[in-house]
């Protein structure tokens, strides 16, 4: 952990030649669990950004965690909160998967919902002003009733923000190679489908595909990736947007402390047809949707962009026929219902 923290704290230093003239207003502590971090150590981190980008008043400062690294008793849980705070931090992103233990038990989390609950007190006595809650559905045996249990039990808690997201495994993972009874794609429909309902009728708006929020309190950070707007990551595997190019840092740990540093002499800029794409697909994981206007920026050649933009329509049309899909004006832009965010995949594939 030390010479991890060194290397990262190095290569926030040495990220002037990147950064110059930028200022930061989201920070994200995530791809992992931070919380096994010492909270002096985020404190250090968050300095170091603010040295070498500033950061700028009322920035989002958010860190992802999970339920059990704070368990134990209520001392020590208000504790690292009280710390985190302390450090900067003004949002938590809670990893509670689920309100039943059982479930937690299958997907190998080490918490249980006891931990969520005294972890959910912790951060709102700790002075931390937004909190968000995770939640996984289409789970081994899961059934309809067990899914709406957890997101009424998530409700209840009252966050400013809610994930929820479709159980999805990697090869490498050992519950791929388990033999267990998943939902059918009907039922996990209907699973999206009452989420978003229960999460509207409790005031929180959907903003993207899995993701939800009072007003005023999206994730901000977050909101750069869809839109792609610049952001700089740090540490193994961390994924960077600079100016229209893309690199990342060497994904192994150790090859990464050992000197893999930012890569950014590998950065790929990408043509505007590959941006176009990307843009589209981006664009659609929000209830904004595409825009016209944006797309011809990337395009560039009008021409080309009259093209793609009839097509576009063409077969925004047809899944607008069928609900899944709402056209705003041909001049405008289209964006998916609710029910065309769960088939989403291939209507923004026939759009491509």
């Amino acid at each position: 952990m030390p010479e991890y923290i060194d290397k990262l704290l190095n290569d926030i230093a040495e990220s002037g030649d990147i950064t110059y003239g930028y200022e930061a207003d989201t920070v994200y502590f995530g791809g992992g669990t931070p919380s096994l971090i010492d909270p002096g150590d985020i404190y250090r981190i968050i300095s170091a950004i603010d040295k070498s980008v500033h950061i700028s008043p009322g920035a989002e400062i958010t860190s992802e965690a999970n339920p059990v690294v704070a368990s134990g008793d209520g001392d020590r849980i208000k504790k690292y909160f009280d710390s985190l705070s302390a450090a900067g931090v003004n949002r938590v992103s809670l990893g509670m998967q689920s309100a039943s233990d059982s479930e937690l038990e299958t997907l190998g989390r080490l918490h249980r919902n006891t931990d969520t609950l005294r972890a959910v007190q912790a951060v709102r006595s700790s002075g931390i002003k937004e909190l968000s809650l995770d939640l996984m559905y289409a789970l081994p045996y899961q059934t309809l009733e067990r899914w709406m249990n957890s997101v009424n039990a998530a409700l209840g808690m009252h966050p400013e923000h809610l994930s929820m997201y479709a159980l999805t495994l990697s090869d490498s993972v050992p519950m791929a190679s388990a033999k267990y009874d998943y939902p059918s794609d009907d039922i996990q429909r209907e699973m999206y489908l009452s989420a978003v309902k229960a999460a509207g009728d409790a005031g929180l708006t959907q903003y993207e595909i899995s993701n939800f929020a009072q007003p005023g309190h999206e994730n901000r950070h977050n909101l750069k990736y869809w839109r792609r707007d610049d952001y700089l990551g740090f540490g193994p595997g961390a994924h960077s947007f600079m100016n229209g190019s893309r690199f990342h840092a060497e994904p192994d740990i150790r090859g990464y402390i050992n000197g893999g540093g930012q890569r950014i002499y590998d950065a790929v800029s990408m043509k505007p047809s590959e941006a176009a794409e990307e843009y589209i697909m981006l664009s659609l994981r929000t209830t904004e949707g595409l825009k016209f206007e944006k797309l011809a920026e990337i395009i560039c050649d009008r021409a080309e962009f009259e093209e793609k933009r009839i097509r576009i329509l063409l077969s925004a049309k047809k899944f607008a026929s069928l609900g899944l899909c709402a056209v705003c004006s041909a001049e405008d832009g289209i964006s998916f219902t609710p029910e065309g965010f769960f088939v989403s995949n291939s209507m923004i594939a026939e759009l491509i």
